[in-house]
């Protein structure tokens, strides 16, 4: 029973990502990457999800697809275009993509300077909102908090 929901959940995701919608691209990407819901895990097969998802408009996918890229994740590492969809994905709204680009920046990581101003803004941006994308963990949340505390000594 279980396989055939799944087997009939993934494809409902499968035919509403061949219409054009990039949530449902980035479902199947989040099941790629995790190995659930009856689908392998492929982190390259993610990627292509996630890149769909972004290609249809999805702030989730754009900023999943940023992720991949600046870690090499199912795609060749490529840190310039990875922080640049990252960045994207924050301006339109994305937490957690604000939540990345603020340690980044806070630790110089992904060819970024150590930017304490950038960090602060990206991460006061993580916590406070507005969103049109809230996908921050509780313990996410709190983290930026103690990376602000830290950049404020």
């Amino acid at each position: 029973w279980v396989n055939r929901q799944n087997k009939k959940r993934v494809d409902e995701l499968v035919e509403k990502v061949k219409a054009g919608d990039g949530g449902a691209a980035y479902i199947l990407g989040r099941w790629c990457q995790h190995g659930i819901r009856g689908l392998p895990r492929s982190d390259n097969k993610a990627y292509q999800f996630y890149k769909t998802a972004a290609n249809y408009g999805s702030i989730r996918g754009l900023n999943a697809c940023g992720s991949c890229l600046v870690h090499g994740t199912g795609v060749e590492r490529n840190t310039t275009h990875g922080v640049s969809l990252t960045t994207s994905a924050a301006e339109q709204g994305c937490d957690k993509a604000c939540f990345n680009l603020g340690l980044w920046y806070a630790s110089g990581e992904h060819d970024l300077p150590m930017d304490r101003e950038e960090a602060q803004n990206w991460l006061q941006r993580a916590v406070r909102g507005p969103f049109e994308v809230r996908d921050l963990t509780a313990k996410q949340i709190q983290r930026a908090r103690e990376v602000l505390a830290a950049l404020a000594e």
